[in-house]
């Protein structure tokens, strides 16, 4: 399964680096960190937000990937797994 780059607009995302839970939105960054989404003069271009939480936080991992069109998607994970998604349009 390919990841449709051409539609991804925004990507924020909050996560402990030092936390277990968070190796899935780790490796979606390092999958959007790329040349081709770095210059914010090409047309791929992807705002990237990553907020590091201490290594003592309780706050688990959540990232919202931001679409064409204005649909947001947003993953939070939850204890037993990714709990939800949920696709809602900006505001």
């Amino acid at each position: 399964m390919s990841i449709p780059l051409h539609t991804i607009t925004s990507l924020r995302t909050t996560f402990s680096p030092f936390s277990r839970l968070s190796k899935p939105c780790r490796l979606f960054v390092s999958l959007l960190q790329n040349p081709a989404t770095a210059s914010p003069a090409s047309s791929s271009h992807i705002k990237i937000d990553i907020t590091h939480l201490p290594r003592d936080s309780k706050q688990l991992p959540e990232m919202t990937v931001g679409f064409k069109g204005g649909k947001e998607l947003r993953l939070e994970r939850k204890w037993g797994g990714w709990g939800g998604c949920w696709l809602r349009r900006r505001v």
